[in-house]
């Protein structure tokens, strides 16, 4: 019995340890994504593409600015279920990248 206790306390002190660090992960991949985003602001479209492959969508706005959309699908390890992270850059009418979103990455 004492080492039932002894396993159980290990088990729950180190969970607590692990939720903790990974609750800091996340904060330095949305710093790493945006940074890594952020760097394509001025680069032509091509150059992009190139370097991504085909987006999985792309659109025109009324104003003429072309939206790029990929789409990752990720998860369902452990039960967390599955997410889609899609990422868009707007590309101005010179076919420069001129800004950028993401949302569920």
């Amino acid at each position: 019995m004492k080492l039932l206790s002894i396993f159980l306390s290990i088990f729950l002190f180190s969970g607590c340890a692990i939720g903790r660090q990974l609750q800091a992960i996340p904060e330095s991949l949305f710093y790493d994504r945006e940074k890594a985003m952020q760097s394509w602001v001025g680069q032509p479209e091509s150059k992009l593409v190139a370097r991504a492959g085909a987006p999985d969508l792309v659109f025109t706005t009324a104003e003429g600015d072309r939206v790029l959309t990929w789409r990752t699908i990720w998860g369902g390890g452990g039960g967390s279920g599955i997410s889609t992270c899609t990422r868009n850059y707007v590309i101005g009418k010179d076919g420069l990248v001129k800004s950028w979103s993401y949302d569920g990455c």
